[in-house]
C-alpha cells in the first residue's frame, strides 16, 4: 500500500486510517459481548420453556401469516404481469414480422410487379406461427379490407370495418385507431371468439404496426384468458418450490375442489377432484378447507400423521383465497418447529437487555466522541490545503472547459449532418463542413475566397435576396426554403438559416449559414399524399378522395343553386371466386381492365374511382334535368362493357356488374348520406339477381336497416342460445320405416321463427355460417348419442355442411364432435352441394377420402340443379343422391321432370348410390318414385320437421329398433 505525500489525499489518509481501526476494535469488542449474553439466555428460556402452548401458537400463526402474505403479493404481481407479457411477446412476433416484410420488399421491388410482391409478403407471413403454433400474424388494409387472416381465410379480401365483439367494440376501427399515432403502431384490445370455445368471445390482445410500403398494417394476437393460464402455470412451479419451515408448505384448489398443487398428492393426480384422492384423511381435510374458505378463510388446528409415524401431530393450517385466479391457498406447518428460533427472540426481553442496552450506550458515546475529535483535525488540514491549491485550481479548470468547449464545437461542425457554410464580412467563404460537401458536391478548397452566389439556381427573385439581406441587417439572422443547384447542376430545395457573428464593437465578423436538403422529403410527402388518395393497383382515387371531391360539389351546388349529381357504386359480381380459384395475380389484372374501362367511358370531368377491393365509384356531373336519364344510360353502357370478356394468360373471364345509384340533392345532402344511400342501393341490386342497376329508395334503407337488424341478432344468436334443430324423417320407399332424418337448423328472433332461406345466405356473406355449421354438427350428434342410449333406433342424421365450411378444418370438427359426443361416424350423413365439391377437385377428393375412413357418409345435396358430372360421381366417394325438389313437384305430369328423375334414378342404380328425393308433397309423388326405384323420399306427404320427441314417437311407430 503507498501512503499519499501530497497536500490533497493525505489529510483525507490519516483521518480515515485511525476513524476505521477505533471503529473496528470497539464494534467487535460489544458484538462478542452481546452474543455471549444471548446464547447463555436463549439455552436458559428453553429449559424453562416459558412460551407455552398457547405462546406457540400464536408465534406459529404469525409466522404463518406472514409466508400467506408474501405468497398473496406473489400472486398479486404474476397477475398484474400477465398482460405485460403477452404484449412484449407479441410486440416482439410483429416487429421481427415487419421487418422480415421490409427486408423481402425492399429485396424484391425492382424484379417483382405491385401484385407478385404483395403475394410474395402475404404467403411469407401466413406461415409464421408462434405460441407451440397457437399465434399468427394478420394483415389488413388502411380501409379495413382483410388481406391475410389464417385462422379464417374466407374473410380474407372483405371489408370488415363493421364488425363488431359482443360489447359493441368495432374491432377493425379499434385495430386501424392503434397505428393513427407518431409511431405507426400500438395495442388494441377487443373481445373475439377463442378456438374451439364456441359462441363465447374473451379479451384479446394485439399488437399492430404500419406497414408503409403497401399501406398495410401487420399485426398478431392472443387471449388474456390464455396468457392468465400460463402465468398460472409458472406461479404453481414458484409454489412447489416453496416450504414454510422444515415440514410446512403450500397447497392450492380452485373454488370448484380440483388439486392445483399439493405436497401430499403425486403429481400425476393434479388437476383431479379431492374426492377422487385415494388418501380418506386427505379428502377430509380438504372438505374442511373448502368450507373454511367459503367462510372467507381463516386458521384451522388438526391433527396429522407424518410419514412413517403411528401417532399424529398436531398442525395448523391458513386458509385465504386468490379471488383474481379462484384459487383456494392452504399454508400449513407444525407449531414446534418455531420453538428453538422464537427463544432466541424471547431473549431480548429478559433482564440481561437492560445491562445489554447500558454497555451500547457507551460504547456508542465513546464512537460518536472519537470520530468527532478525529473529524474535526481532518477539517484544518483540508483547510490549510485548500488556501494554497485554490488559485492554481481555478486557473486549470477554466483553461480546461475554454479547451472542452472548443473540442465539442469542432466535433459539432464536423459530424453534423446539416451542411454548415462560413463567411467573412464581404460574404466571401472561409470554411465549410463536410456535409457542404456531401450535399452540393463542391469541396471546401475549391470554394475558400468565393461568394456563394455561385450555389444559385436563377429560380429567386431579386425580392426574394432584398428580403434576406434586409432580415439579417436588422434581426441578425434568416430562415426559409431556397432553391440551389449543385455541382452536377441538380437543383434542389434546401431549408436554410443564416446567422450574423458581431464582435465586441458590434462590427459584423461573420455569416454562418446551415442548411438541409429537402428535396427527399418533398418527394416523400407527395408520395404519401398519393398513398392515402390513390389506389396502387389501378391508379385511381381512393374512398377518401372521391369522399373530398363529393363534398367539393355540395359545396358548389349550394353555390350555384343546388346542382345535381348522381353517385355509382360498381361492385364486381361473385369477384372472389376468381382470386379464390386463379389467386390475386389474375385478380389483379381483372381489376386494372375494370378501371381502364371505367375510364374509357367516362368523360373527363366526371371521376372515377376504387373505394374497395372489387368495388369502383363514379361520380357523374350532368345538367340538372338529365341527371336521372344520364345515370341510367351510363349504367346501361357499363353493363355492357363491363361484361365484355377478360382476356389474361389464355384465360377467358367473365364479371358483370351490380350497379347503386343516388342522386344529389333528392337521396342525401351530406357525402356520408350519399355514400350510405348509394351502398343501399347496390345491395338491392344484388338482391335482384345481380347484372343489374337500381336506384336508391326509401323502401331500400329500410329493408337494409333491417337486414342490419337481423345481422345483429344473429352475431348473437349462438350466445343466446336462440337455435334449436328440428329433425324430418327419411322413410324407404320399399317398406315404409324410417331410415333416418335430416337435422335442420331453426332460429326462433325476436319471439318468431325466422326462416332458414333469409339468415342462411346471410350467414354465409357476413362469415357466421362456420361457428353456425359446428354448432349444428354438434348438437346433431349429441342428440343422436342421447337417442342411442335411450334406446331409439336411429340408423342415421343427415347433417347440411355449407361450402364455406367445406375445407380442411371440416375434418377437425368432424372428429371433435364424434368424440366429445360418442356418436358413431357410421350414422352420420353430410350433404353437401355440387357447387362446395367442385371448387377445388384434389381438396375435395381428399376430404372426402379421409371421411370415408372416419366412417362417415356423403349425400350429394340438389343434385342437378349444378354442375351434374357424371364423371365426378365416379371420382369421388359418395355414398348419396338427393334429387333437387325442382324435379319433384313436376311429377307425374311434367314430361321434363319425369324425364331428368328417371335419368338420376337410372345412373344412382348403375353406380350403385342410394337415391333420396326431398320435397315430396302428393300420393303421386310418391307412386311415381317407388314405381321407378327411388329408395328414400322426404317431404311434407310423410312428415313436417319434428321436434326430439315428436320424431321419437314417429320411430316407435314405424317399429324401426
Amino acid at each position: 500500500m503507498t501512503v499519499p505525500t501530497d497536500l490533497v489525499s493525505l489529510p483525507k489518509y490519516l483521518t480515515s486510517r485511525v476513524t476505521v481501526f477505533v471503529m473496528v476494535i470497539l464494534a467487535c469488542f460489544v458484538g462478542m459481548f452481546i452474543a455471549t449474553i444471548l446464547r447463555i439466555n436463549q439455552a436458559t428460556i428453553l429449559n424453562e420453556n416459558p412460551l407455552g402452548s398457547s405462546g406457540l401458537l400464536a408465534i406459529t400463526q404469525n409466522r404463518l401469516q406472514n409466508e400467506m402474505g408474501s405468497l398473496q403479493d406473489y400472486l398479486v404481481y404474476m397477475h398484474g404481469q400477465s398482460e405485460q407479457d403477452l404484449k412484449e411477446q407479441l410486440q416482439a412476433q410483429v416487429v421481427q414480422a415487419h421487418g422480415h416484410a421490409t427486408y423481402l420488399y425492399n429485396r424484391f421491388q425492382d424484379t417483382l410487379s405491385q401484385s407478385e410482391l404483395q403475394s410474395l409478403l402475404v404467403e411469407t407471413l401466413r406461415r409464421w406461427r408462434f405460441k407451440q403454433g397457437r399465434g399468427y400474424l394478420f394483415i389488413d388494409d388502411m380501409q379495413g379490407l382483410c388481406i391475410l387472416l389464417p385462422s379464417n381465410p374466407s374473410l380474407e379480401g372483405m371489408l370488415l370495418k363493421d364488425n363488431q365483439d359482443d360489447q359493441g367494440t368495432f374491432i377493425m376501427r379499434t385495430i386501424l385507431d392503434a397505428v393513427k399515432n407518431p409511431e405507426g403502431a400500438g395495442f388494441a384490445r377487443y373481445r373475439w371468439y377463442m378456438p374451439y370455445h364456441g359462441s363465447q368471445m374473451y379479451d384479446k390482445v394485439s399488437y399492430i404496426k404500419y406497414f408503409e410500403p403497401m399501406d398495410w398494417i401487420i399485426g398478431a394476437g392472443d387471449y388474456l384468458e390464455i396468457a392468465q393460464q400460463e402465468i398460472q402455470a409458472k406461479a404453481l412451479q414458484r409454489i412447489v418450490s416453496m416450504n414454510i419451515g422444515q415440514r410446512g408448505a403450500f397447497t392450492v384448489l380452485d373454488k370448484a375442489g380440483h388439486i392445483l398443487y399439493s405436497p401430499t398428492i403425486e403429481a400425476s393426480a393434479e388437476r383431479q377432484h379431492y374426492t377422487q384422492a385415494e388418501n380418506l384423511a386427505f379428502r377430509s381435510l380438504m372438505r374442511e378447507m373448502l368450507l373454511i374458505s367459503q367462510k372467507g378463510g381463516g386458521f384451522s388446528e388438526y391433527d396429522w400423521f407424518e410419514n412413517g409415524n403411528d401417532e399424529s401431530i398436531t398442525k395448523l393450517a391458513l386458509v385465504q383465497d386468490f379471488e383474481p385466479w379462484g384459487w383456494v391457498v392452504i399454508a400449513d406447518m407444525y407449531p414446534d418447529e418455531d420453538q428453538i428460533e422464537q427463544a432466541g427472540w424471547l431473549a431480548l426481553s429478559s433482564p440481561y437487555v437492560s445491562y445489554i442496552k447500558q454497555i451500547s450506550g457507551v460504547t456508542i458515546a465513546v464512537i460518536i466522541l472519537l470520530v468527532g475529535l478525529v473529524w474535526r483535525y481532518r477539517l484544518a488540514l483540508i483547510k490549510l490545503q485548500q488556501g494554497i491549491s485554490s488559485h492554481a485550481s481555478d486557473a486549470q479548470l477554466a483553461f480546461s472547459r475554454t479547451r472542452q468547449e472548443l473540442d465539442i464545437a469542432a466535433c459539432v461542425f464536423d459530424t453534423s449532418r446539416e451542411g454548415i457554410m462560413v463567411t467573412d464580412a464581404d460574404n466571401l467563404i472561409v470554411a465549410t463542413n463536410p456535409a457542404f460537401t456531401k450535399i452540393t458536391g463542391y469541396d471546401q478548397s475549391s470554394v475558400l475566397g468565393k461568394n456563394p452566389r455561385f450555389l444559385s439556381s436563377g429560380q429567386q427573385t431579386s425580392e426574394f435576396y432584398r428580403a434576406l439581406w434586409s432580415s439579417l441587417a436588422v434581426f441578425d439572422q434568416w430562415q426559409g426554403e431556397i432553391w440551389n443547384r449543385t455541382k452536377q447542376g441538380d437543383i434542389y430545395l434546401q431549408q436554410m438559416a443564416i446567422s450574423v457573428f458581431r464582435d465586441d464593437q458590434k462590427r459584423i465578423k461573420n455569416y454562418i449559414a446551415t442548411f438541409s436538403d429537402r428535396s427527399e422529403h418533398v418527394l416523400a410527402e407527395q408520395q404519401l399524399k398519393y398513398l392515402a388518395e390513390y389506389d396502387d393497383l389501378t391508379g385511381l382515387p381512393n374512398r377518401r378522395l372521391l369522399h373530398d371531391r363529393v363534398k367539393q360539389y355540395i359545396d358548389l351546388s349550394e353555390q350555384r343553386g343546388m346542382q345535381k349529381f348522381s353517385l355509382l357504386f360498381i361492385d364486381l359480381d361473385r369477384f372472389k371466386n376468381i382470386n379464390d380459384s386463379l389467386g390475386h395475380n389474375v385478380g389483379d389484372v381483372v381489376l386494372k381492365q375494370i378501371a381502364e374501362r371505367l375510364n374509357s367511358i367516362v368523360r373527363d370531368v366526371d371521376s372515377v374511382a376504387r373505394i374497395g377491393g372489387d368495388e369502383f365509384a363514379i361520380l357523374l356531373t350532368v345538367r340538372r334535368e338529365e341527371v336521372l336519364s344520364a345515370a341510367a344510360n351510363l349504367s346501361e353502357r357499363l353493363m355492357k362493357s363491363l361484361s365484355a370478356p377478360i382476356y389474361s394468360d389464355d384465360l377467358e373471364l367473365t364479371v358483370t356488374p351490380s350497379i347503386g345509384i343516388t342522386l344529389f340533392p333528392d337521396d342525401g345532402n351530406t357525402a356520408d348520406t350519399l355514400f350510405r344511400n348509394a351502398d343501399t342501393a347496390l345491395y338491392h341490386a344484388k338482391e335482384q339477381g345481380r347484372n343489374n342497376y337500381q336506384f336508391y329508395s326509401v323502401e331500400m334503407n329500410e329493408k337494409a336497416s333491417s337486414r342490419l337488424r337481423v345481422e345483429h341478432g344473429l352475431r348473437q344468436a349462438l350466445e343466446h342460445q336462440e337455435f334449436f334443430l328440428a329433425y324430418q324423417p327419411l322413410y324407404s320407399l320399399i317398406d315404409g320405416r324410417v331410415t333416418g332424418c335430416e337435422a335442420l337448423i331453426r332460429w326462433k328472433h325476436e319471439g318468431k321463427l325466422m326462416p332458414p332461406a333469409e339468415f342462411i345466405p346471410l350467414a354465409e356473406e357476413v362469415g357466421l355460417i362456420n361457428g353456425i355449421g359446428d354448432w349444428v354438427l354438434h348438437e346433431a350428434c349429441r342428440q343422436g348419442a342421447y337417442w342411442r342410449e335411450a334406446g331409439v333406433g336411429i340408423p342415421c342424421i343427415a347433417v347440411n355442411v355449407s361450402g364455406a365450411q367445406f375445407k380442411e378444418s371440416l375434418l377437425a370438427t368432424v372428429t371433435r364432435a364424434l368424440e366429445k359426443t360418442g356418436f358413431p361416424g357410421e350414422n352420420l350423413v353430410l350433404e353437401l352441394t355440387e357447387t362446395a365439391l367442385m371448387l377445388d377437385t384434389t381438396k375435395t377428393e381428399r376430404i372426402l377420402l379421409t371421411l370415408q375412413k372416419m366412417g362417415v357418409r356423403v349425400a350429394l345435396d340438389d343434385f342437378g340443379t349444378g354442375y351434374s358430372s357424371l364423371a365426378y360421381l365416379k371420382r369421388f366417394p359418395i355414398d348419396k343422391l338427393k334429387i333437387d325438389r325442382a324435379f319433384i313437384d313436376g311429377l307425374p305430369h311434367d314430361s321434363d321432370d319425369k324425364a331428368i328423375t328417371a335419368s338420376i334414378l337410372d345412373v344412382s342404380r348403375h353406380l350403385g348410390l342410394e337415391t333420396v328425393a326431398e320435397g315430396v308433397e302428393t300420393q303421386e309423388q310418391a307412386a311415381y318414385l317407388t314405381a321407378h326405384g327411388c329408395d328414400v323420399a322426404q317431404g311434407y306427404f310423410y312428415s313436417y320437421p319434428l321436434s326430439p320427441d315428436e320424431l321419437e314417437t314417429v320411430i316407435s311407430k314405424s317399429n324401426v329398433i
